[in-house]
């Protein structure tokens, strides 16, 4: 499948800069994050990977950090920047993950907001199953709903 997002695997990083204040944050606090959460090197999965950027900062958190993405445009570009033994590439979608009881860490970074609703609990249940007791997952999105709420959140 293609890369469905607004740019192309190429000019990803410096484009998403130029659109995401704060982008290169978001992933030193997740790392940060996980790296004061546990105490020991983690096995990791990084749902709608894009590029690769969560693994250019998770892999030295991590003793196994799985790489998936619908496009294999995309996971070219993670392969190509992620270079570690420690590092596996899985084209899949998230919905299609069957993981049950096997990372520490799932992460799904503006990955969500590609799925209808129906299938973002799907999705969101299926990212749990794969974590291991007491394991963390991080997920966020940058867009603003339409309701009254949102509206006035970003005014």
């Amino acid at each position: 499948m293609k890369n469905t997002t607004a740019f192309s695997s190429e000019e990803y990083d410096e484009k998403i800069k130029q659109t995401l204040p704060y982008y290169e944050e978001f992933y030193k606090q997740i790392a940060d994050a996980v790296g004061t959460y546990f105490d020991r090197k983690v096995a990791w999965l990084d749902v709608g990977c894009g590029v690769g950027k969560m693994a250019e900062l998770g892999l030295e958190l991590s003793y196994r950090f799985a790489l998936c993405d619908i496009s294999a445009d995309m996971l070219e570009a993670a392969r190509a920047r992620v270079v570690s033994g420690k590092a596996e590439f899985i084209l899949s979608s998230a919905q299609e993950i069957e993981y049950e009881n096997e990372f520490y860490v799932v992460t799904a970074i503006r990955t969500f907001h590609y799925l209808p609703p129906e299938e973002r609990e799907k999705t969101v249940r299926k990212c749990c199953r794969a974590l291991k007791p007491k394991g963390m997952f991080i997920t966020f999105e940058n867009f603003a709903s339409d309701g009254e709420y949102g509206k006035k959140i970003v005014s």
